[in-house]
């Protein structure tokens, strides 16, 4: 069809959205909220949309809770679920997930709960998981980076299915307190 959804953040963080359209992008107008400020203090972020076979909507939310929480809709993005953590770690840090064309998920993450060091937020253990399922289970298929370098952080992962058979490549940034983050 011609009907199209994007994530949309929201001033105040005590929710998230979505943009819809329903003529290929050509005029947007705001979905349902997706409510979280009765998750006593945690904030959900940075929303990756996934669709399920049937046609619900999945949203995966990078978190303060030292966990990825999730969300769903099954109007398009009008109304959403309570959201609810997922049994995989966040240390408040970007996530992005995709349907391959095997019907498989994969997410891509930081694999551990909210860890400091002196430059502030720790992002190690960028990890890709997969899951056959629909996001109900994930089991991990590549740790692409997961060792601790002092003052590095690798995140804001991006999934792409590159030349078919569930073949994905992960681009993401590496930054470091030195210099500007660079791309890889």
């Amino acid at each position: 069809g011609n009907e199209a959804l994007c994530r949309l953040p929201k001033e105040g963080l005590e929710r998230s959205s979505v943009l819809r359209s329903s003529d290929s992008g050509s005029s947007w107008s705001v979905g349902g909220d997706c409510w979280h400020h009765r998750l006593r203090g945690t904030l959900l972020l940075e929303g990756t949309l996934v669709q399920k076979r049937y046609g619900n909507l999945l949203q995966l939310f990078r978190s303060t809770a030292g966990k990825i929480f999730e969300s769903e809709t099954v109007n398009n993005g009008l109304l959403w679920t309570k959201p609810r953590p997922i049994d995989l770690p966040n240390p408040n840090s970007k996530i992005h997930a995709i349907v391959l064309s095997n019907g498989m998920w994969a997410l891509a993450y930081n694999h551990h709960i909210k860890l400091e060091d002196e430059q502030g937020g720790i992002r190690t253990a960028l990890w890709l998981a997969l899951s056959n399922n629909e996001g109900a289970n994930w089991v991990t298929a590549a740790r692409l980076e997961d060792a601790y370098i002092p003052l590095t952080k690798f995140h804001y992962p991006t999934i792409l299915e590159v030349g078919g058979g569930c073949r994905v490549a992960v681009v993401y940034t590496v930054g470091r307190k030195q210099h500007a983050s660079e791309v890889l």
